[in-house]
């Protein structure tokens, strides 16, 4: 797939859309961009997306938007799961089409959900797991300035692999 040929200076965190449904699915159906994701090797339809896109309009408990450039191009999706508002905590998470890895627009995507988690819905810390063999978005995530709290062997797809847990609480530096 081709990649965006400019770094991304800004992008927009939306509501996800029935129009993001078809870029969703390349990026959800591409081996190399879910190897390290709970949702697997397996098969996804564009009614199990549109479905997805319907369920994500009021859910509070999972917050899921849309990153895109300033044209509205979805580029991949950025969340809060799980958010349990008596402790101030969620769970983030974030998957890009593939033209959009490496554009930039992961980093400033982080930026901005975690602004929105400490700001507009109050949260005290935002937390993250990842394989231990995904090198790649672990330098990521320390680049943006995520703290390593530990690891873990869990079963994952399976199968027994180690977790290292990251988390970012309000007031920190985000890089």
């Amino acid at each position: 797939m081709k990649r965006y040929s400019v770094e991304y200076q800004q992008i927009v965190l939306r509501k996800l859309q029935l129009s993001d449904a078809e870029r969703m699915l390349e990026w959800m159906n591409n081996p190399e961009v879910v190897q390290y994701m709970k949702i697997g090797q397996k098969k996804h339809t564009l009614d199990e997306i549109y479905q997805f896109i319907e369920g994500a309009q009021n859910d509070e408990i999972n917050k899921h938007y849309a990153v895109s450039d300033e044209k509205g191009t979805y580029l991949g999706t950025v969340s809060l799961k799980e958010i349990n508002r008596e402790e101030g905590l969620a769970e983030y998470a974030i998957a890009l089409h593939p033209d959009a890895i490496g554009t930039g627009a992961a980093a400033l995507a982080t930026k901005s959900i975690l602004n929105l988690a400490f700001c507009r819905e109050n949260l005290k810390k935002v937390f993250l797991y990842v394989l231990a063999e995904n090198t790649r978005a672990i330098r990521f995530y320390e680049k943006i300035g995520w703290i390593y709290m530990g690891s873990e062997r869990i079963i994952f797809n399976g199968k027994y692999c180690e977790v290292k847990w990251f988390e970012m609480q309000n007031g920190w530096k985000v890089k």
